[in-house]
């Protein structure tokens, strides 16, 4: 957990674009539960490759990503709201199918 929560706050310092990524990539390959707030707050970030990586991230997390995004979806940033889809379609939990239709 202690890993988990050194790789969130190298994304919250991150400073640049590039580094943004970097600490996003890292964040999301350990596909921890704990992590899943954070991976959908990038995807509201303008910044394509963080939130596809943060995509990634939540799809290897899996269905206990679903619910959280449920509830946190953006309901004015239209691109969050488009990464989330992404995240639903790649997961394939049921629970999002009223949302994506």
């Amino acid at each position: 957990m202690n890993d988990v929560k050194a790789l969130i706050d190298a994304v919250n310092r991150a400073d640049s674009a590039d580094l943004l990524l970097k600490t996003v990539e890292d964040l999301a390959k350990v596909a921890d539960e704990s992590a899943i707030p954070t991976l959908v707050e990038v995807l509201g970030f303008n910044n394509p490759g963080a939130a596809v990586a943060a995509v990634d991230g939540l799809i290897e997390i899996g269905e206990p990503a679903v619910p959280y995004l449920l509830h946190n979806l953006d309901g004015y940033n239209y691109g969050a709201r488009a990464w989330a889809t992404r995240v639903f379609a790649g997961v394939g939990d049921p629970s999002a199918l009223d949302l994506l239709l």
